[in-house]
Parts: structure tokens; sequence; C-alpha cells
């Protein structure tokens, strides 16, 4: 992960960012700045959240698999995430150990390494 990406984040990047890898959790769709606008109270509007988005695309943290289409997060986004929530609430010891096991066991197919990601950081 990338110090310097992180320490040039607003607050912000950090609660787009936060409210596009909960959004695609949830709902397993890219996320488009009009859906943030609509769920996610950030208070600002969609060009702004549109404008973070690109950001943080610029940053790794998000990509796009159509021109038009939502963001998804990228592996940097989660492990941002991750880390995040991580000193907000740990996990006891043999929850870690099942969802470290579980990808090792995927780790070698990115996509499905993600769906799994998400999944599992749903139930947690």
């Amino acid at each position: 992960m990338s110090l310097q990406n992180i320490q040039n984040m607003t607050d912000r990047e950090v609660s787009i960012l936060t409210a596009v890898i909960e959004g695609y959790i949830e709902n397993g769709t890219p996320i488009s700045s009009s859906y943030l606008e609509m769920n996610c109270n950030l208070n600002v509007s969609s060009a702004t959240i549109r404008n973070g988005m690109a950001l943080l695309e610029e940053k790794g943290f998000l990509t796009h698999l159509h021109t038009s289409g939502g963001r998804v997060p990228t592996d940097l986004g989660y492990r941002f995430y991750v880390n995040s929530i991580k000193s907000i609430r740990s996990l006891d010891n043999v929850v870690t150990k099942d969802i470290e096991h579980e990808l090792l066991t995927i780790s070698n197919n990115v996509d499905e390494l993600l769906n799994a990601t998400a999944l599992m950081l749903a139930r947690v």
C-alpha cells in the first residue's frame, strides 16, 4: 500500500472511498456517483462525488469496468478499508484464521479473491 497515497487523502476522499466500498459490498455492482449522492449522506453534489471518485481512481483505490460505468474498489482500496476498520474493531483469532485460510486458498484468481473478500467483509 502506498503510504504517500494514504497521506494525501482528504477526509472527503476517505468518505467517498468508504461509501463506494460499502455500497459495492452490499450490492455487488459498480457504484455510481448518483447512487452515493442518494444513499450515503455525503452532503455534496454528484459532480463533486464524481471528481472525488476520479481522484481515487488516479491514486489506485478505485477502478471502473466501462467508461460510463460506476466504480469498484481495487485491491489497494480494500486494503485501505480493511486497515481502517481493523483499528475500529479487531476480530477474534478464530475468525481471523478462517479469513486468512479462505483467502489463501483462492489467492491465485484475482476476481475470486475480490468477490470472496467482499463477501467476508459483509459477514464481519
